[in-house]
């Protein structure tokens, strides 16, 4: 999905449908953070299918500004923000709904610093390979730089670690591979090549979740 603009809109259209069995599945209400996932992904997907589609056009810098502004912003202030605040609102366990707690003001604080960047920094796109990298007027000091992306893993992976709501480490386990793969190989467009494995996380979101209702219903 983060390879061309038909691949972004074919897989936000598979992620929004995983996330219409998410949402339709019966759950309890504090699911329904995680169970939102999939949709935020797909939202996600459509923002950089269009910049995509508008990076080779100078007349539409508006539009690929906004875009570039949306996606960038879910990839770098929501999800750190999002991803312990729901498994925190899932969370049965006392002493780990605590520790999800730290973490969801980790979090905000990652996703306040990333939010001034982005207003700071003025992002732009252009292809790399077959990916999309963004580029920043202005980035802040280096120590700083250095230590975000330890900071941004902290909020963004810790989390599913430390829940226990069905296959958490499972979605945990996903993550990791996937950023240390696309570190590896695509390192120059992490934030864009990252985002393909959202679509494995979605799958494994809905099995968490039909999991917990079942365990729900017939308790072991």
């Amino acid at each position: 999905m983060c390879f061309s603009a038909s691949g972004s809109f074919g897989i936000a259209g598979v992620l929004a449908g995983i996330g219409a069995v998410a949402m339709g599945q019966e759950k309890a209400p504090s699911r329904r953070m995680l169970g939102l996932v999939p949709l935020l992904f797909a939202a996600q997907q459509v923002a950089e299918g269009v910049v995509w589609l508008t990076i080779e056009h100078p007349g539409r810098s508006g539009l690929q500004a906004a875009a570039v502004a949306v996606f960038l912003g879910f990839a770098l202030v929501v999800w750190p923000i999002w991803v312990p605040l729901s498994l925190w609102a899932g969370e049965r366990s006392p002493r780990r709904r605590r520790l999800l707690a730290r973490l969801v003001w980790v979090g905000i604080g990652v996703g306040i610093y990333a939010a001034m960047i982005l207003v700071r920094g003025r992002p732009t796109a252009r292809v790399a390979g077959h990916s999309i990298a963004y580029d920043y007027s202005e980035t802040g000091p280096a120590l700083v730089l250095a230590l975000y992306l330890p900071m941004y893993i902290i909020p963004a992976l810790l989390p599913f670690f430390v829940s226990t709501i069905s296959r958490a480490r499972t979605m945990g386990a996903v993550l990791t591979l996937s950023l240390v793969a696309t570190f590896i190989i695509e390192r120059q467009t992490l934030t864009s090549v990252w985002c393909f494995f959202g679509a494995i996380l979605s799958a494994v979101i809905v099995l968490g979740i039909s999991e917990d209702h079942r365990l729900v219903i017939t308790p072991v």
